[in-house]
C-alpha cells in the first residue's frame, strides 16, 4: 500500500559534500569547520605545526599524507589551509569546540612568527618530467602569491625568461621566430609567435605548462638550454619568501599519486627541493591515495623520501564514520512525532537480535550510533566503517553511498535511493541491509578492489544461479540477499584477518549468529539458517561446526584436473601467437598510444612484429589521403635484433609516406609470454567446467594483469618514431607520440583540414548530411547539432578568408586558398575542354597531398565553401542522361555529399547562367530585408532569406499591415505598402500554395517598386521586429480583447502571450501563418489561459503555466484522504468538479472552455471541503469499517492515510485502514503489556530481569511454564502474539499477581536452586556458586539457562557430590550414630531397593 516514504521524514543535508573540492570551499567558505578532527587528522595537523615550529632538524621536514578513497584527504587539507591562513579569531572556535586547546596554543605560536603562504594545487597527471615539475611549482606559487595580494612574485621565472626573450627578439640570444618556422608542426595551434606570447601571458599555470614544455624542447633541438636546476628553484622559492617577509610557504599538492607513477626513475628534483625545506622554510604537503612504499619501487629512492618527509596515513576511525554519516542527515521537523514513532518500531525490530549482538562484541558502540542512521540496518551501518577502509574507491566512498545521485540501474542501491523508494510497512522490507552494501561496493567495475574481493564477486556470480527457485521468484531473491551478506562478511574477514571469536573483529566472521543478525527485523530473518544449510548442501559454501555451538560458513574452491589442464595449455600455445596477441583489439595493446583526434582517421595503424611485418605491409591501405603506420613490437630479445631490417622492408613495400613506431626497446620476453599463455589456458580450463565462473574470472583477471604489467611499462619506455628509413625521433608516452604524429602529418598534409581546425567532430566519417554544405554556402543556418563547423568558419573569418571576395588572390599562401587554386585549375580546364567539369575530379585533387581531405563532416563543409559560388547563380547541373537543370544550392550540396561519401549516384554528375528585372528585384528586395549581397543571386535565394528574416523576427509579415494601417494612415505610400505587404506574403509562400508562377508575383512587386520611387527605403525602415510585434498586438486587440485581460490577471505580459501563440503556430515558419489559422489559435490560447486562471482558484500558490497548474492540482488532490467512490457518496455535489480534475490529471480529451467554467463556479465549494476533510473522513471510516472507532483512532488513521488515496478503490482504502487500525490497537495493547511487565518488575524484559538477578525467570514459573514461555518470548521480542486476544490474555496474566513472586528475591533463588539442583538442593546453599557452575556450561545469557538445564545436570550433580563429600558426609555419619535400629533399618531398606550392589554386598556377608 502507498505510505509515506522515508525521504519525507529524512533528507540528506543538501550542503553535505561527499567529495570536497576547491569549488566546495569557494561555495561554502565556512564548511571546513564541519570537518570532524579525528585522531589521525590531529596527528597530521600536529606534524604540520611541529614542522613550522622548527624546534629541531629531525622534526623540521615536509609532510606526506596518504589514505584510502573516502577518508577525507582533500577535506582535511582544506582544514589545514584555513588553520594556517584564516584570522586566528575565525579558527579559534573550531579548536575549542573540539577540545584541541593545547594544539590551538601551538598554532597561535606558529602564526605569531609571521605569515604563511599556502599554495594549493590538485592533480599531477601531466607532470612527466623534471622541467614540468619545476614549472608547476613556480607558476603555482606565483598564482598563490598574486591571489593573496602579495606585491612580490619572485625573481624572473622560467616562464618570465621565455616570455621576455620572445617579446624582445632583437636582443635575444635565441632566434625563436626561426625555430618556430622550422618546427611549425610542433605548434599546430598557433599561426604566429604573437599567439604564443599572448597565451604565455594569459593562460592559467596549468594550461601554460604544456606550451612551455614545447618551447623548451624546440630550444634544445636548436642547441639552446632553457631548463632550470633544482638549486635555482630552491633559491627562487627562498627569494619569494624573503621578498614578501613570509615566515614560511606550505605547498599543499593534492592527487600527487600520478607524479610518482609517471616519474619512477626521475624524482631527484623533488627530493632535492624537499631536502632544502628546512633551510628555506618552504614545505611540501603531498597527498596521495597510495603510500610511499606502494608508489616508489626503488629502495634507494624510498629511503631518501622517508628521510625527507614525515609519512602519515589518514584513516577514518570507526566512531568517526558514524558521526560523519549521522551529521549528513536532516529530519523533517514537522514530521518528527510521526518519525519518532516509526523509528521506535524500526528500533524494536533490531534491538535484541542485532544491536545487542554487536554491542556484545564491540563495547565502544552506542545506541545512538545506529539510531541516527535508521532506516539503515545497524549491521550494515557497522560494516560501513570497515568498507570505508577496505573497499572504497575514487567513485564509491561511504559518503557517496549515503548521498550520491544515481543514474541508471547500476547506481540504484545507495542510501539516498533507498529512502526515496522505501517506506516503513509492518512485515515488509523496512531496512537498508548489508546486501545493498554488496550491490553498491562489490562490483567488478570497481577497479580498486583487491584480489580477495574480486574472487568473492566471482564466487557470487558463479553460484548465484543455484539460489533460484523456478517455481518461486521470491525464494531466489531471498537466497541471493543472504548469500551476498554471507560473502560480504567472508571478504571482510579475509581482508582484516578476523579469526578471533571474541572482540569487535569477530563480527566480521561469517557465522550463523552474525549472518542472522545482518537480517534481524526483516521478513527473511527466520529463513537465514535454512538457506545457509541449503548453500552448504549445494556446495556454495562450506559449513564448519565449532565448539560452543558456533557455525561458520566459508567459501569453497575447486581442484584442477592436471591432464585436462595440460591439454588446454597445448591448445592455447598453438592458437595464441604473439602476433595475434598484439593485433587483437580486445587486448588493447596499442590503445594507450593510438591517436584520439583527427589522426584516428588519417593513420591506418597495424600492430606487427618482425615475424609478420612483410605480409601485413603487402595488404596495407596506401590510399592518397591515409598514412600507413606500423607499431613494431618484439616478443623476444632475438626479434629485437631484427627490427632495423624490418623497418627497411616496410619502407620498401609502402614507400616514403609511412610511419614506423619501434616499441622493441621493451620486448614482451619469453618468460612473460609463457606466463600469459599459462593463465589463458586456465581461463579456458575453468570456462569449460560447470559452476567455475569465479575461478574463470580470476584467471582472466590474472591474464589481463600480466599483459597490463607490460603495457604500463611501455608508457615509460623510449620509443623510436620513424618518418623515413633513416629519420627517427625518440619519444616517451602516448601523449608525446601523438604529438609527433601531428608533426609528421603536417609534413605530408601541410594544407589539410587539420591546419584550419582539429575539432574531433569535423573528422567524423558518419552522422552528417548534405545540409552541412548548405551551411558552408550560407544558405541555411548552422544547426545546433552542427555548431562545431563554426570552428572552420570562425578560423577562416579571423584569417581574412571567409568574407573576402577572391580570397585566394589576397591570401594565396593560406591552405584554403591553395585548395581553391587547385580546384579552380581543374574547373578551368574542364570548362575550356568541354564546358563542364566532373565533381569527382574536383574531389580527387583535394584528397591528394598536400590536402589529403578525408570523407568527413569538415570536408563536406569545406567543399561547400569552396564551391558555393556555383549555386543559385548562372550554373547548371548535368547528369549522365544529359538532363540539365539550374544548379541551386540544394542540388550542389547533394553532389558534394554524394561524391565525398562515394555514392554511386554522384558518379557522372557535372557542373555545366536570369532577366534584368529579376536581378533588380533581387537587389531591391535584398536591401529591404537586409540580405547580404552574396545571397541575392536568385529569386529562390531572396525567398529563402526573407523566410529566414521573418523566422528570426517571429511574426508573420501580414502583421506589419496592421501597424501601417494604425500608425501610418496619413503616409503617401500607405496603400502601396499595404499592397506590397500582401504581395510579399504571397511571394514567400511555398510555390505549391501561391496559385500562380512565382515569377508573376515578382513582376507585380517590381512594378510597385518602379511606380513608387524609394518605397523600398520607407518599407525597409518600417519593417522591424518591434513594428511587426506591435502590429500583431493591434490585431489581437481588435479580434480578442478578452485574451489581454486574462493574461494580465495571470501576470503574463504581451511578449509572453505572443510567445505562447508562436508555439501554437509554426514558430519556426512565421511566414506560413494564415489569418484563419491565427484566429483559431488565438481563440485556443484564450481558452488555455482562462483554464489556468480558473485552476488557480483552488490552488494555494498561483501558477502561470498549465503544466505548473496541473502539477500543483495533482499534488493537492493527492492530499485528499478519502477514495473517490466514498467521497462521491458523502459529497455528491462535488462530483462535477472532481470529474474535471480527473480529466486534467489524466491528460484526457476534454472541452477546456466547459472545464474552466465548471471549476470557476465550484471552486469555493471544493475549498470548503478540502480545508475541513476530517469530519468527512470520519464518516468515510464509519462506512468502510464494521467496528466502532475511538477519537484517537480516527486521528491516528487520518494521519496514516497514504498519498493518492483519492484515486484508490474503496476496497483498498478499507483494507489499508483496517490493517492500520488492527496494528494500532495491537500496538497500544502491546505497549500496555510491556508497561505492565516493567511496572511490576522494574526491568525492560524477562531476559533483562534474568540478567539483573542471575536467575532464569522461567524456573520461577515451572508450574505454568507454557503460558510463561509464550508471554515472556513476546516480551523478549523473540516472538509475536498473533491476536489481540493473545495480548489481552498476556496482560491479564501479568496483572493477576503471578509476577509478585519476582519481588521476593529469597523465594526466587530457592526456586532457582530447586529447579537446577533437584534432589541435591539441600547441599547447595549459595545461588552464586550454582550460577558459576551453570555459566561455565550454558554461557552468559541467563534467560537461556532454563532451556539448557539438562546439559547442566551432570556438572551440578558432580559439584553437589563433591560438596557433600567435603561438608555433609561427616554430618550424615554422625546422624546415623543417633538413629535407632528401626530408623536405620528403614533407610537401609530404601537404599537396597535402588542400589543392587549394596544389596548383593549384604548377601555376600
Amino acid at each position: 500500500m502507498a505510505v509515506r516514504l522515508y525521504n519525507e521524514y529524512i533528507k540528506v543535508d543538501p550542503t553535505f559534500i561527499p567529495v570536497f573540492s576547491h569549488n566546495s570551499d569557494r561555495t561554502y567558505p565556512d564548511k571546513w569547520q564541519s570537518f570532524y578532527p579525528h585522531e589521525s587528522f590531529k596527528r597530521i595537523l600536529k606534524d604540520v605545526v611541529e614542522t613550522l615550529e622548527k624546534s629541531n632538524e629531525t622534526k623540521d621536514r615536509s609532510v606526506w599524507m596518504s589514505g584510502a578513497y573516502g577518508t577525507g584527504k582533500t577535506y582535511a587539507s582544506f582544514v589545514i589551509k584555513h588553520v594556517l591562513e584564516d584570522d586566528i579569531q575565525a579558527i579559534e572556535p573550531y579548536f575549542l569546540q573540539n577540545g584541541m586547546e593545547s594544539l590551538l596554543a601551538r598554532v597561535k605560536g606558529v602564526r605569531a612568527k609571521g605569515k604563511t603562504l599556502v599554495v594549493q594545487r590538485s592533480s599531477s597527471a601531466g607532470i612527466n618530467s623534471q622541467d614540468k615539475l619545476f614549472n608547476a611549482i613556480v607558476e603555482s606559487v606565483r598564482k598563490a602569491a598574486s591571489d593573496a595580494g602579495l606585491a612580490y612574485t619572485g625573481a624572473e621565472s622560467l616562464s618570465d625568461k621565455v616570455l621576455t626573450m620572445l617579446k624582445n627578439p632583437e636582443t635575444s640570444a635565441f632566434n625563436f621566430q626561426g625555430a618556430f618556422n622550422k618546427y611549425r608542426a610542433k605548434f599546430t595551434d598557433y599561426s604566429s609567435v604573437d599567439g604564443i606570447i599572448e597565451d604565455l601571458e594569459e593562460l592559467d599555470p596549468e594550461e601554460k605548462l604544456s606550451l612551455l614544455d614545447t618551447i623548451i624542447e624546440v630550444a634544445a633541438l636548436e642547441g639552446f638550454n632553457w631548463s632550470m636546476s633544482a638549486e635555482e628553484i630552491v633559491n627562487w622559492l627562498e627569494d619569494v619568501r624573503k621578498g614578501n617577509d613570509l615566515y614560511s610557504i606550505v605547498f599543499i599538492w593534492d592527487e600527487f599519486t600520478e607524479y610518482f607513477k609517471n616519474n619512477q626513475n626521475n624524482i631527484t628534483g623533488l627530493q632535492e627541493i624537499a631536502m632544502a625545506s628546512s633551510r628555506i622554510s618552504c614545505y611540501f604537503f603531498l597527498i596521495t591515495h597510495s603510500s610511499a612504499g606502494q608508489l616508489i619501487q626503488d629502495k634507494g629512492s624510498k629511503t631518501i623520501i622517508e628521510a625527507r618527509f614525515k609519512l602519515n596515513t589518514i584513516e577514518l576511525e570507526e566512531s568517526t564514520a558514524f558521526k560523519l554519516l549521522g551529521q549528513a542527515l536532516r529530519h523533517e521537523q514537522d514530521l518528527m512525532t510521526e518519525w519518532s514513532h516509526t523509528a521506535e518500531q524500526l528500533w524494536d525490530g533490531v534491538k535484541r537480535n542485532c544491536v545487542d549482538v554487536i554491542k556484545g562484541k564491540d563495547f565502544s558502540i552506542q545506541d545512538d550510533d545506529f539510531k541516527n542512521l535508521l532506516p539503515m540496518h545497524p549491521y550494515a551501518a557497522y560494516l560501513l566503517k570497515f568498507i570505508a577502509k577496505d573497499i572504497s574507491s575514487n567513485q564509491r566512498t561511504i559518503f557517496q553511498f549515503l548521498s550520491g545521485d544515481f543514474s541508471g540501474d547500476e547506481e540504484k542501491t545507495n542510501f539516498k535511493w533507498f529512502i526515496e523508494n522505501f517506506a516503513f510497512e509492518y512485515g515488509k522490507w523496512n531496512y537498508l541491509t548489508v546486501d545493498y552494501l554488496w550491490d553498491y561496493f562489490f562490483r567488478a567495475s570497481n577497479v580498486d578492489l583487491d584480489a580477495a574481493f574480486i574472487q568473492t564477486i566471482s564466487h557470487f556470480n558463479n553460484y548465484a544461479p543455484l539460489c533460484d527457485d523456478p517455481s518461486n521468484r521470491a525464494t531466489g531473491e531471498r537466497r541471493r540477499r543472504i548469500l551476498k551478506g554471507t560473502l560480504l562478511l567472508a571478504a571482510l574477514q579475509t581482508k582484516n584477518g578476523a579469526e578471533s571469536r571474541t572482540g569487535a573483529t569477530s563480527l566480521m566472521r561469517p557465522t550463523l549468529a552474525n549472518i542472522k543478525a545482518c537480517f534481524a527485523g526483516t521478513p527473511i530473518e527466520a529463513m537465514v539458517e535454512q538457506d545457509l544449510n541449503f548453500f552448504a548442501e549445494k556446495g556454495i559454501v562450506g559449513k564448519i561446526e565449532g565448539t560452543r555451538g558456533e557455525v561458520l560458513f566459508v567459501m569453497t574452491s575447486a581442484a584442477i584436473d592436471s591432464e585436462r589442464m595440460k591439454q588446454k595449455l597445448e591448445e592455447t600455445r598453438k592458437e595464441i601467437t604473439f602476433e595475434k596477441l598484439i593485433d587483437d583489439k580486445n587486448t588493447g595493446v596499442s590503445k594507450q598510444f593510438l591517436p584520439t583526434d583527427f589522426l584516428a582517421n588519417r593513420l591506418r595503424i597495424y600492430n606487427v612484429s618482425p615475424v609478420n611485418a612483410r605480409q601485413v605491409a603487402e595488404k596495407a591501405d596506401t590510399s592518397d589521403n591515409h598514412i600507413p603506420t606500423f607499431f613494431l613490437f618484439a616478443r623476444t630479445e632475438a626479434e629485437q635484433g631484427k627490427v632495423k631490417e624490418t623497418i627497411r622492408v616496410l619502407y620498401e613495400k609502402i614507400g616514403p609516406k609511412c610511419i614506423v613506431v619501434d616499441f622493441s626497446a621493451l620486448p614482451f620476453t619469453e618468460a612473460l609470454f609463457e606466463k600469459y599463455i599459462s593463465s589463458k589456458a586456465k581461463e579456458r580450463y575453468f570456462q569449460s567446467l560447470p559452476n567455475q565462473n569465479s575461478q574463470y574470472d580470476l584467471a582472466k583477471k590474472t591474464s589481463n594483469e600480466i599483459l597490463n604489467e607490460w603495457l604500463r611499462k611501455l608508457i615509460t619506455t623510449s620509443l623510436y618514431v620513424y618518418s623515413a628509413p633513416d629519420k627517427s625521433v625518440q619519444k616517451t608516452g602516448g601523449a608525446n607520440l601523438r604529438k609527433t604524429f601531428k608533426e609528421i602529418n603536417a609534413e605530408f598534409f601541410g594544407c589539410g583540414l587539420e591546419e584550419i581546425s582539429q575539432n574531433d567532430k569535423l573528422f567524423a566519417e558518419t552522422g552528417f548530411k548534405e545540409t552541412v554544405a548548405q551551411m558552408a554556402m550560407g544558405k541555411i543556418s548552422v544547426a545546433p547539432n552542427y555548431a562545431y563547423v563554426r570552428n572552420i568558419s570562425s578560423k577562416l573569418e579571423s584569417d581574412g578568408i571567409w568574407s573576402t571576395p577572391k580570397y585566394w588572390e589576397v591570401h594565396p599562401s593560406h591552405p584554403v586558398s591553395k585548395m581553391k587554386i587547385a580546384i579552380n585549375a581543374v574547373i578551368r580546364k574542364g570548362f575550356e575542354n568541354s564546358t563542364m567539369v566532373s565533381v569527382v575530379d574536383i574531389w580527387k585533387v583535394l584528397t591528394k597531398a598536400p590536402f589529403g581531405l578525408l570523407p568527413n563532416t569538415g570536408s563536406v563543409f569545406m567543399l561547400g565553401f569552396l564551391l558555393g559560388e556555383y549555386a543559385d547563380a548562372n550554373y547548371y547541373k548535368r547528369d549522365t542522361n544529359n538532363n540539365t537543370v539550374a544548379l541551386n544550392y540544394t542540388d550542389l550540396s547533394e553532389l558534394i555529399y554524394g561524391v565525398i561519401k562515394g555514392l554511386p549516384k554522384a558518379q557522372g554528375q557535372f557542373i555545366v547562367q536570369q532577366t534584368p528585372e529579376q536581378a533588380q528585384f533581387c537587389q531591391i528586395t535584398g536591401e529591404i530585408f537586409k540580405i547580404a549581397k552574396e545571397k541575392r543571386n536568385s529569386v529562390d535565394d531572396i525567398a529563402k532569406n526573407i523566410n529566414i528574416y521573418l523566422t528570426n523576427n517571429k511574426y508573420p509579415m501580414w502583421a506589419i499591415k496592421y501597424f501601417i494601417e494604425e500608425e501610418m494612415d496619413d503616409h503617401d505610400y500607405k496603400d502601396a505598402m499595404v499592397s506590397l505587404t500582401d504581395l510579399l506574403c504571397e511571394f514567400v509562400k511555398p510555390e505549391s500554395k501561391i496559385g500562380r508562377e512565382r515569377s508573376k508575383v515578382v513582376e507585380d512587386i517590381y512594378r510597385i517598386y518602379k511606380q513608387n520611387s524609394s518605397i523600398e527605403e520607407v518599407f525597409g525602415a518600417t519593417l522591424t521586429a518591434e513594428n511587426m510585434r506591435t502590429g500583431m498586438n493591434y490585431y489581437i486587440a481588435q479580434y480578442k480583447p478578452e485574451l489581454i485581460s486574462v493574461a494580465s490577471n495571470l501576470r503574463i505580459d504581451a511578449k509572453e502571450y505572443l510567445e505562447l501563440l508562436n508555439t501554437k503556430l509554426s514558430h519556426d515558419s512565421s511566414y506560413l501563418w494564415e489569418l484563419g489559422d491565427t484566429n483559431h489559435q488565438i481563440d485556443n490560447l484564450y481558452i488555455d489561459l482562462k483554464l489556468i486562471y480558473d485552476i488557480n482558484r483552488v490552488l494555494t500558490t498561483k501558477q502561470k503555466t498549465y503544466a505548473e497548474a496541473r502539477k500543483a492540482l495533482i499534488e493537492k488532490l493527492n492530499i485528499v484522504k478519502i477514495p473517490n467512490a466514498l467521497l462521491m457518496e458523502l459529497k455528491p455535489s462535488l462530483k462535477l468538479i472532481f470529474n474535471q480534475f480527473y480529466a486534467i490529471r489524466d491528460n484526457a480529451q476534454f472541452n477546456k472552455a466547459d472545464t474552466a467554467s465548471i471549476i470557476a463556479n465550484m471552486a469555493e465549494e471544493f475549498i470548503a471541503f478540502f480545508n475541513n476533510q476530517f469530519d468527512t473522513f470520519c464518516k468515510a471510516i464509519d462506512r468502510a469499517l464494521s467496528t466502532p472507532v475511538a477519537q484517537d483512532e480516527y486521528e491516528h488513521l487520518f494521519n496514516k492515510v497514504p498519498s493518492g488515496t483519492l484515486f484508490d478503490a474503496t476496497d483498498k482504502f478499507t483494507t489499508t485502514m483496517q490493517h492500520e487500525l488492527v496494528n494500532y490497537r495491537k500496538s497500544k495493547k502491546t505497549r500496555k503489556m510491556f508497561e505492565a511487565w516493567e511496572k511490576i518488575t522494574g526491568s525492560a524484559s524477562p531476559a533483562e530481569w534474568s540478567m539483573q538477578n542471575g536467575i532464569p525467570v522461567l524456573c520461577v514459573f515451572a508450574d505454568n511454564i507454557l503460558t510463561a514461555q509464550r508471554i515472556f518470548s513476546a516480551l523478549n521480542r523473540d516472538a509475536y502474539l498473533p491476536t489481540e486476544k493473545d495480548i489481552d490474555d498476556a496482560i491479564s496474566f501479568l496483572q493477576s499477581g503471578a509476577l509478585n513472586i519476582l519481588n521476593d528475591k529469597e523465594r526466587c533463588e530457592k526456586c532457582f536452586i530447586e529447579f537446577f539442583a533437584g534432589k541435591y538442593a539441600y547441599v547447595i546453599t549459595s545461588a552464586d556458586e550454582l550460577r558459576d557452575q551453570i555459566r561455565s556450561i550454558a554461557g552468559s545469557k541467563v534467560y537461556d539457562w532454563y532451556a539448557r538445564a539438562n546439559s547442566c545436570r551432570a556438572q551440578i550433580e558432580k559439584f553437589a557430590t563433591d560438596r557433600y563429600k567435603v561438608k555433609y558426609c561427616g554430618q550424615a555419619k554422625e546422624r546415623i550414630k543417633k538413629l535407632s535400629a528401626e530408623e536405620a533399618q528403614k533407610y537401609l531398606n530404601e537404599l537396597i531397593e535402588n542400589d543392587p550392589l549394596l544389596g548383593i554386598s549384604i548377601l555376600k556377608g
